[in-house]
């Protein structure tokens, strides 16, 4: 057999391996659940300056950055981006997005 698609000489190869026998498996498992943990929504947070929002959203965030608050050539692509939805986005149009 080929010895570049062949790996059975490799101990332990494979990801069907015996679940006893692979080393991610103790971490395989589903977080518990923590009992009694509740969480408030934060107070909604003073727009001092223009905040983008998903449109497939109702609304803005409670809490959100201004630290970088749109302007100049970056500011006019997010207010053009933040006009569309992700699913309208063009698939393979090179006109619009880069394909390589």
């Amino acid at each position: 057999m080929n010895q570049a698609t062949d790996h059975s000489h490799i101990p332990d190869w494979g990801v069907d391996l015996d679940p006893a026998r692979r080393p991610a498996v103790p971490m395989e498992h589903t977080p518990p659940r923590l009992e009694g943990v509740h969480w408030d929504r934060p107070t909604q947070q003073p727009r001092t300056v223009e905040v983008f929002h998903s449109i497939e959203r109702p609304g803005i965030t409670p809490v959100f950055g201004t630290s970088v608050p749109p302007s100049g050539m970056s500011g006019w692509i997010r207010r053009r981006a933040f006009r569309r939805s992700e699913s309208d986005l063009p698939t393979g149009c090179s006109c619009c997005w880069p394909t390589a």
